[in-house]
């Protein structure tokens, strides 16, 4: 998935295909809501 957020391309993959990644601002993680 990926979304594009005011110029920031957000991802939640280590890589994007055809891409090099530049800068990494930080690292989010949840739960699953069941």
């Amino acid at each position: 998935m990926e979304q594009k957020i005011q110029g920031i391309l957000v991802v939640n993959t280590e890589t994007i295909p055809g891409m090099m990644i530049t800068e990494t601002l930080g690292v989010v993680s949840g739960s699953t809501v069941r």
